[in-house]
């Protein structure tokens, strides 16, 4: 097994997006939680916190579909360090509009825009790794490898968003969210050489029959 990795790993460029991808996304195991914290702290509330965090969390889902759509019509490269960006700004004045005591609403927004501009890196790693290898048991393996990143994202996140925030400052678990997700994103970015080729929109609806409302409704 470790050979199969060692493998796959060793293709050119492969090992690098594999590593600025895990970097780039620590927030979304990050960036909930420390908003909660964050906004619990400044408010005494968990409910106002909830709401806040719940308000990024619904954007980002949301957003999701049209975020990939970009991704896959003008290419990682280009929307990338967009997002990136819009999300930064509005995550930095999240933090900035807790710690001021502006207006609850202002917080809700920038939630709102920190979410919908949150990029889907995991999505874009495993892109990233159809295009390197063609070979089905090496991609099996590349997801797998995957697999496991996604999972100590979401058991190292959590832990280290809380220790920062409880015991530096409350904004300190999200200020580290930003950098990682900030930097990670645009080195990850930066690494055409290994970078999926856009896909242009089909130029007619597709004739395969839609599947029925009632399964997916069940």
């Amino acid at each position: 097994m470790i050979s199969a990795y060692h493998r796959i790993l060793a293709k050119p460029g492969t090992a690098l997006f594999s590593a600025t991808g895990l970097v780039a996304r620590l927030p979304i195991a990050m960036v909930g939680l420390g908003i909660v914290l964050l906004v619990e702290d400044a408010s005494g509330s968990y409910g106002v916190a909830g709401a806040v965090s719940a308000a990024h969390l619904l954007a980002n889902a949301f957003f999701a579909i049209l975020q990939g759509k970009l991704l896959d019509r003008l290419g990682q490269s280009r929307v990338l360090p967009v997002v990136i960006t819009v999300w930064g700004v509005a995550l930095a004045l999240l933090m900035w509009s807790v710690d001021s005591g502006w207006p609850i609403a202002l917080t809700y927004l920038f939630a709102v825009l920190a979410g919908a501009s949150l990029p889907s890196v995991g999505s874009c790693v495993r892109a990233r790794w159809s295009h390197a290898t063609r070979d089905p048991d090496e991609l099996q393996t590349a997801f797998a490898l995957e697999a496991v990143a996604d999972e100590a994202v979401f058991i190292t996140g959590p832990i280290l968003v809380t220790v920062l925030a409880t015991s530096v400052h409350p904004a300190a678990g999200l200020v580290t969210a930003l950098v990682a997700g900030v930097l990670g994103t645009y080195a990850f970015a930066a690494q055409r050489g290994t970078e999926p080729p856009r896909h242009r929109p089909a130029s007619s609806r597709s004739e395969r029959a839609r599947i029925p409302w009632r399964i997916v409704s069940r």
